[in-house]
């Protein structure tokens, strides 16, 4: 587990979260804009997927 310091603003964006690249290193994450996927370890040899919409993300 990590701790990951966060700010909530009440704001139109185009993005739903945005992750530092601290963050991602720390949570040994793997991101392909290619394919709007970050892959990341969960523990125990499984992976966890967040995969985008693309037609959410035009």
């Amino acid at each position: 587990m990590i701790k990951v310091r966060y700010l909530v603003v009440d704001s139109w964006s185009v993005y739903n979260v945005v992750i530092g690249r601290p963050t991602v290193a720390d949570l040994g994450a793997v991101i392909s804009t290619l394919h709007l996927t970050m892959k990341y370890p969960l523990g125990d040899g499984m992976v966890g997927v967040v995969k985008a919409d693309l037609d959410m993300a035009k």
